[in-house]
């Protein structure tokens, strides 16, 4: 009988340690260095972001973040690129100094399918001139999320190009539109969470279509008949019409973020 006992608490010892592993996850925290981007406003993204790495962390040793800055131009440099740009700050982790520790990067235009290409690139370990960092690989071991701090337009040339729609596919409702997106999210099973400071309609149900279903969001969204998340009626989408700062009112923002939707 005592053996039984015993099988049995080890039985269930084992299959919760086995169910604590599968909830751990890979994250990927990309940060929007567009040139609408101010030094003020990244401060403020840099503080949420490190907040939610904080509590991810907390939440699941196993859990691991990589940083990754996108842009169109190197910070600093008065010559842009004209092309989508990516600064890995390090591969995949679970040391909060390591993940924690960055600074702005790039700047000018913000193409985010694109961004998410050269992603791709660095799962795959290939060489890019695009993956301007000296981290130019990402060793993907776990399921996949993607949280993005952006305050990008759908698509926009004026003052600094401004896409989360893909740069040479921009119809409204067209799967084109969203192609890197849906190919993220059929190949790798990403989620993605939107933390978008826009109020623009276009630009908030496009971001809104990106996101995966989940959250509290249940508003309108462009339509992608491809999206596996097609027809969800909400979405992990996140407003930030004043901004990525964080009030008195909103002091538990981040960490209520990251534990109840993340």
């Amino acid at each position: 009988m005592k053996k039984t006992f015993l099988f049995f608490v080890v039985a269930f010892i084992m299959s919760w340690n086995n169910f604590n592993a599968q909830q751990s996850s890979d994250y990927i925290i990309m940060l929007d260095n567009g040139g609408s981007t101010t030094n003020d406003s990244y401060a403020h993204m840099k503080r949420g972001a490190v907040k939610l790495i904080e509590q991810l962390l907390a939440c699941n040793p196993r859990n691991r973040v990589a940083v990754v800055q996108y842009g169109a131009g190197i910070y600093g440099d008065p010559a842009g690129a004209n092309k989508a740009l990516i600064y890995i700050e390090s591969d995949f982790t679970n040391d909060g100094f390591i993940a924690q520790n960055f600074k702005r990067r790039l700047d000018f235009g913000d193409y985010f399918n694109e961004s998410l290409d050269l992603i791709g690139t660095a799962f795959n370990g290939a060489f890019t001139p695009d993956i301007v960092s000296s981290q130019n690989t990402l060793n993907l071991s776990q399921p996949l999320k993607i949280v993005i701090f952006t305050d990008a337009e759908r698509n926009s040339g004026t003052p600094n190009d401004s896409y989360l729609v893909n740069y040479n596919n921009t119809g409204l409702n067209s799967p084109l539109a969203f192609e890197d997106v849906v190919k993220f999210k059929v190949d790798y099973q990403t989620q993605f969470t939107m933390i978008h400071a826009n109020t623009d309609t276009q630009a908030l149900q496009a971001a809104a279509s990106i996101s995966s279903a989940g959250g509290l969001y249940s508003g309108p969204l462009e339509t992608n008949i491809a999206d596996p998340d097609n027809g969800a009626l909400s979405r992990l989408y996140y407003n930030r019409p004043n901004g990525f700062s964080v009030g008195h009112t909103e002091v538990d923002y981040w960490k209520e973020l990251a534990t109840q939707y993340l």
